[in-house]
């Protein structure tokens, strides 16, 4: 079951909350409010709260799409790199194929020619 709080619960809890963010935390992710003063401050307005925890998740956000963006990139180098090598080298085994189709004729056609008596070309 979830418990739901209305904004006046919260308020009415204001020192608890407040001690509890004043609590000096090894986490890095946590703000930087380091005495119950910052924290009531901060508390204390609806509309500074709500506008604090939306630029806090804005952040995040735009740190999670950055990181996107950048895996994205590489993983296009990556799948490019890739099929470039691919290419390469099925063009390179094509011409050595044709290549090999071309000594053969000519192999063939001189021996024709060396038999009929006919100049070569190859």
């Amino acid at each position: 079951m979830t418990t739901v709080y209305c904004y006046s619960t919260i308020t009415s809890k204001l020192p608890l909350f407040a001690s509890l963010l004043a609590i000096p935390c090894p986490n890095p992710f946590r703000g930087s409010l380091r005495s119950s003063q910052d924290a009531k401050n901060l508390l204390v307005d609806r509309d500074t709260l709500l506008a604090s925890i939306s630029s806090s998740h804005d952040v995040h956000v735009s740190k999670a799409y950055a990181a996107e963006s950048i895996m994205e990139e590489k993983e296009k180098h990556n799948a490019e790199t890739i099929i470039k090598k691919y290419t390469d080298d099925a063009s390179t085994r094509n011409r050595s194929r044709i290549m090999e189709l071309y000594k053969v004729s000519c192999l063939l056609y001189n021996e024709r020619s060396e038999s009929q008596k006919v100049t070569t070309y190859c």
